[in-house]
């Protein structure tokens, strides 16, 4: 029941990280809106969420299949 409860909340906290970018600026990627060098910036954060989301929630699905 433990192990269950923490993969649930890896699970939430690992997309709250993947939408973090987008729930900070209050909208999605727009290229229209955003200058040259902070497009990069902006583009470089989504992906680094991105990864680090799918990491946790991969950690969370490994040490729920060890219990």
């Amino acid at each position: 029941m433990k192990g269950t409860v923490f993969a649930i909340i890896y699970v939430i906290l690992g997309i709250l990280i993947i939408l973090a970018p987008s729930i900070i600026s209050g909208r999605g990627y727009d290229e229209v809106n955003t200058l040259s060098s902070f497009l990069t910036a902006d583009y470089i954060v989504r992906i680094i969420s991105f990864i680090v989301g799918i990491l946790i929630i991969v950690f969370a699905v490994r040490v729920f299949q060890k219990k």
